[in-house]
């Protein structure tokens, strides 16, 4: 009795929170020649394009796949192409799904073993795709069905001999490599990563029987029966009898004797795989260590007793870095570090305190109308499609910034005009009922892009429906500046502080009624920051790395250690202190005793050794270092830091195609918060925005840039910044 009501129990416990017991099921398989046969002369070659399907069932979410990857292989045959031209995944031009999002289609030669997955592509050709449908919207895929994601091309080629079939198998195998990185058949839904279950093709290219001398038909379809058919020739039916040709065997010794020294090449590869094997062997195990973390803070009788500090040392094997911190101070201030051990002094260093200040925005938008009717205003959401258009590359995302209206989603009705006037914005219209009069209007929209050095930037201009030719255009800048532009597009130079003054800016586009007439101003409009929202959140993280500071010192750099001290320990009881521009002290402490281990460990003293060794965070970070391509973090644990692998945005142990999928999700339909801002900041630049999600893709699917470490194994954070993980577990 007791069993039947557990049961009764936990059905209803699935019903009331779940709605289902069971979780989403995808399928990768494949539509189109599988299952067949085909019969081509020996040596034919039959090319067959197969579709990819992607089909998703018993799905409990509000939405599709965003974006997948799938790696296909193939065994008889050859995969020539694959496309995502005519299928879900093509453009919303060519009446697909993608929007502004990612593609990265293309056949390969290469494998490896793909994160989190295997390598089952080795030695054998394929073809790789990647996808991401939109980087400013949440389009999707259907919630269930199937859809054609990929269309590949196949070609097999007959056995030589007749009626010998050759049997082609097609199929997802993880691990096929293009520019990029090893690619494994996973699916994004809801930023997380699913991976499928996964399906094979196969069918058959045989080769024609040969020609039945003795029966009708055209049997080897070479257009020839029967005796006309050079097959034939030496059948007793279809022979001639001349009286003698005794040489039909004539020639048949030759064609076999090449090949024979085949069997000498390549015995030497295997010998330089050991060799290298016993190379790695050699690596020592896990060196010495030495790590400690000291505090700084303000003496009794400073002005300032908000500044603090600290200094971070840590040593594994030769290599010896120093970190000292500051913050709390004022912001673009000069300040002097020192170290005095005895008699010994010295001046470290000096470390100037960030500013609150941040540079403008490198991109700026706005739509054009006619000077008589109000320019569309221009909401907070614009910043959802950011600025990529057609235009979305590696510099759109450096400028981060914040939402200015973040109240627009909580009416549906503002949220409706939003989605208008950002028609406006780019230079299309949006239609709405019966109301057509706009679309004949005249109208336009303006994009600036400044270069990185903001000293020269370009512009494009586009109109609609403009009465008389174009004259001239002009951009008028915020703080009354005038530049005259050269047509709709082009470059300008920009003189130090107009930059600065872009934000506002008034674009005027004047044109000439008839040939020799006057030019009159017939549209105008200003042009705002594309990324507002990115935009504010650059504000305040200034504002949190404002007064603050550091000071690093690393030997592999060829950076010496204070004093000319050897070694880290040897700066246990150094006093560091850090002066300002007065020489007044504003912080000051003691290095404490260092925690060591390994090489170093006192064996005459186990129990204090015990409460030396370190934990398991410490001995992840020292394994990393000395692991050849772990990227040498060599930063000391903190508080607020905590281990983590850049680019795994979802924290399920792997960076593949999710986690850009993840930040795009943040930063443009607010889905949340990130379990790990550094694990978001691919380069590793302070700020999580644009660049981020584009080099993650470019290191997954390109191979045309790197993630910034700890990448491709996990660590801490190398470089001082306010981006950091909830846990210290990561």
């Amino acid at each position: 009795m007791n069993r039947m009501y557990l049961r009764a129990f936990v059905a209803t416990l699935c019903i009331a929170v779940a709605g289902q017991c069971q979780a989403q099921e995808l399928e990768l398989s494949f539509d189109g020649s599988c299952g067949n046969e085909a019969t081509l002369a020996p040596g034919a070659v039959q090319a067959v394009s197969i579709d990819c399907v992607l089909t998703t069932s018993n799905n409990p979410l509000d939405s599709g796949a965003q974006g997948w990857s799938i790696s296909v292989a193939s065994r008889g045959g050859t995969i020539t192409s694959i496309t995502t031209d005519g299928t879900a995944a093509a453009t919303t031009d060519d009446g697909g799904l993608r929007g502004v999002g990612f593609e990265k289609s293309e056949t390969t030669s290469d494998s490896g073993v793909a994160t989190g997955g295997n390598n089952n592509c080795e030695g054998l050709n394929g073809a790789i795709s990647a996808i991401v449908l939109s980087f400013e919207s949440p389009i999707t895929l259907d919630i269930e069905g199937s859809s054609v994601i990929a269309r590949i091309d196949v070609e097999a080629a007959a056995p030589d001999s007749h009626s010998d079939c050759n049997g082609v198998e097609v199929f997802f195998a993880d691990g096929c490599r293009g520019a990029g990185q090893p690619v494994r058949n996973a699916v994004t839904l809801d930023t997380r990563t699913f991976i499928p279950e996964l399906g094979r093709c196969e069918f058959n290219v045989c080769s024609l029987p040969p020609e039945d001398c003795s029966s009708e038909g055209d049997e080897d379809q070479n257009g020839l029966a029967d005796c006309e058919d050079p097959a034939c020739a030496e059948d007793p039916a279809c022979a001639v009898d001349d009286g003698g040709d005794d040489n039909v065997d004539d020639g048949n010794d030759n064609g076999d004797d090449d090949g024979d020294d085949d069997d000498d090449d390549g015995d030497d590869d295997g010998d330089d795989g050991a060799g290298e094997e016993e190379e790695e062997e050699d690596v020592d195990g896990t060196p010495s260590v030495a790590f400690g973390r000291s505090a700084l803070s303000a003496p009794e009788d400073a002005e300032n007793q908000d500044a603090s500090g600290s200094v971070k040392l840590v040593q594994v094997r030769s290599r010896s870095s120093m970190h000292v911190h500051i913050a709390g101070l004022e912001p673009g201030g000069v300040y002097t570090v020192n170290a005095s051990l005895g008699e010994l002094s010295e001046e470290v260093g000096s470390i100037t305190t960030r500013e609150a200040s941040v540079g403008p925005s490198r991109c700026y938008s706005g739509g054009l109308s006619t000077p008589d009717e109000e320019a569309p205003a221009e909401e907070g959401g614009d910043d959802e499609g950011g600025g990529a258009g057609d235009d979305a590359d590696d510099d759109a995302g450096d400028d981060a910034g914040d939402d200015d209206d973040a109240d627009d989603d909580d009416d549906e009705d503002e949220a409706d005009d939003d989605n208008h006037r950002r028609g406006w914005r780019w230079g299309w219209h949006c239609r709405r009922g019966g109301n057509n009069r706009r679309s004949q209007d005249p109208s336009g929209s303006a994009k600036i892009r400044l270069k990185r050095n903001l000293s020269e930037a370009t512009y494009r201009i586009s109109t609609r429906n403009l009465d008389g030719e174009l004259a001239a255009t002009r951009l008028v800048l915020a703080d009354g500046t005038a530049i005259e532009l050269e047509g709709r597009r082009g470059s300008l130079e920009l003189t130090e502080g107009q930059a600065e003054a872009m934000n506002g800016a008034v674009v005027e586009v004047y044109t000439v009624a008839e040939e020799g007439g006057e030019a009159s101003l017939a549209l105008l409009g200003d042009v705002n920051s594309c990324y507002p929202r990115l935009d504010r959140w650059r504000e305040r993280i200034a504002e949190r790395r404002a007064g603050k500071g550091s000071l690093r010192i690393d030997t592999r750099r060829d950076d010496e250690l204070p004093l000319g001290v050897g070694s880290v320990t040897d700066l246990e009881g150094a006093v560091i202190t850090v002066t300002d521009a007065d020489g007044a002290v504003v912080l000051n402490g003691t290095i404490d005793e260092l925690n060591t281990f390994g090489r170093r460990n006192n064996d005459d003293n186990e129990e204090e050794e015990e409460d030396k060794v370190p934990d398991e965070e410490a001995l992840d970070v020292v394994a990393e270092v000395v692991e050849e391509g772990g990227g040498a973090v060599f930063k000391l644990l903190e508080p607020h830091d905590a281990s983590f692998l850049r680019g795994d945005t979802n924290d399920d142990g792997v960076v593949n195609l999710s986690d850009p999928v993840r930040v795009l999700s943040v930063l443009f339909q607010g889905s949340g918060a990130l379990y790990c801002e550094d694990a978001a900041d691919a380069n590793d630049d302070g700020t999580i925005n644009l660049t981020d999600p584009i080099l993650m893709l470019r290191t997954l699917f390109d191979g045309s840039a790197g993630i910034s470490a700890p990448y491709p194994y996990r660590g801490f954070d190398p470089t001082p910044d306010e981006l950091h993980c909830k846990d210290f577990e990561g």
